[in-house]
């Protein structure tokens, strides 16, 4: 019954979340002549599942949390990208908030990258920590979809909490 209860509490935050990401999408449909600022381009917003990778931590946080990310692409070319930002993967009362960089390649359809950055996180144990980041990245654009939308898995490595938050979280993403 909990891991049941925890899944429908994972659905209706995602949902929220999502809803939350509406009036960007309004704000994207402005044409280029209303003067919007640097600061207003290029943001990725992704929300998506995290599957802990150790086996405590699914007993404890539930075997689906939320993994939700906001980033900016800052430098852009055919190859590559750099996209720093923030996210949040867990559930309840134990998560990792990484503040990150990446570097992502780009070859047809497909991302790949690695990314680097520091954590802030509550351990099982209720202990918070903050702690040095690593994340790989491989992912899928779809082409000639709106807002360029995209699938990517990205799993995340977490120094100092004894791989209790280490995981994979897959989200889907669109850029704005």
């Amino acid at each position: 019954m909990k891991q049941k209860t925890t899944l429908h509490r994972t659905a209706w935050i995602a949902v929220g979340l999502a809803l939350l990401f509406v009036p960007f999408v309004a704000h994207a449909q402005a044409p280029p002549s209303t003067g919007a600022g640097e600061l207003e381009r290029d943001w990725n917003f992704r929300i998506g599942v995290f599957v802990p990778q150790s086996q405590t931590a699914r007993k404890v946080m539930g075997t689906v949390g939320i993994s939700g990310i906001v980033e900016r692409t800052v430098f852009n070319s055919r190859s590559y990208e750099i996209n720093v930002g923030i996210g949040y993967n867990g559930m309840g009362n134990s998560y990792s908030v990484p503040m990150m960089g990446y570097i992502v390649g780009k070859t047809g359809s497909i991302r790949y990258g690695v990314g680097a950055g520091y954590s802030f996180n509550r351990k099982l144990n209720g202990q918070g920590s903050d702690d040095a980041v690593i994340g790989l990245l491989l992912g899928y654009r779809f082409t000639g979809a709106p807002y360029h939308l995209s699938l990517d898995a990205r799993y995340n490595f977490i120094a100092g909490t004894s791989n209790q938050l280490d995981g994979l979280g897959v989200t889907l993403g669109a850029r704005f």
